[in-house]
């Protein structure tokens, strides 16, 4: 019996793949109504799915936001379809997986505060609820509004730093320029100027030297 479901189960996933297909082909005509078997063969599919979808729900500690927990399954399930091999796994392995990760992103994004390193920093997941503090059906989450910022900060600083290492690099091989130098006007630009007056103004004369040559090296490589 359980045979017959896996069969039955990838039949299901090579028709929809099918349909998908023939739906996202721009010379096919009836795009509505093969969008529309399309839906009804993925639901299909969620429901041959269900028992293992309610496990999942289960064991990953997401009852009480059943919907939230299916509707993460469902779109687990749907990156699974896209890029699914038959030849590697059965489609309900793959699935699983899928769908493991993406409960455990839910869980983490709702419930920062279980996870081990939550609790040894201190950390608390706050919840405001519409109305009622029982009521948990509402929650909003409070997330940091600076994060993203700062992420994009940390990398735009992070990528200059290696376009800057390399020029300086280069310039050195092409001996305009002393490691010395590089290394004095690289503190210069990251760090600032330390030292006494005569220190400062020689990281300065460096930093300026060292940015001439690399920016001849820029100019030279963008133009060939």
């Amino acid at each position: 019996m359980a045979q017959e479901s896996r069969k039955t189960l990838e039949e299901l996933v090579q028709h929809y793949r099918c349909l998908r297909s023939g739906f996202l082909d721009e010379g096919s005509p009836p795009r509505r109504r093969m969008q529309g078997e399309a839906d009804r063969a993925f639901r299909r599919i969620l429901t041959a799915l269900s028992a293992r979808i309610r496990y999942l729900t289960r064991r990953y500690g997401l009852d009480d936001m059943a919907d939230d927990a299916a509707q993460a399954c469902a779109i687990g399930i749907h990156r699974a379809i896209s890029c699914y091999d038959p030849q590697k796994a059965a489609f309900a392995t793959h699935a699983t997986w899928a769908m493991r990760g993406e409960l455990q992103s839910l869980r983490h994004r709702v419930r920062l505060d279980q996870r081990t390193s939550a609790r040894n920093a201190g950390i608390v997941t706050v919840a405001l609820g519409r109305g009622h503090e029982a009521d948990t059906a509402g929650a909003l989450e409070i997330v940091d509004e600076t994060a993203q910022q700062m992420v994009e900060e940390g990398a735009s600083t992070h990528l200059a730093s290696r376009w800057a290492r390399g020029l300086i690099g280069a310039a050195s091989d092409e001996k305009r320029i002393t490691r010395r130098d590089g290394d004095r006007a690289w503190r210069y630009w990251m760090e600032g100027g330390q030292g006494n007056r005569a220190a400062r103004e020689r990281q300065r004369q460096a930093g300026r030297r060292v940015a001439r040559h690399c920016f001849a090296i820029y100019a030279a490589t963008a133009s060939a």
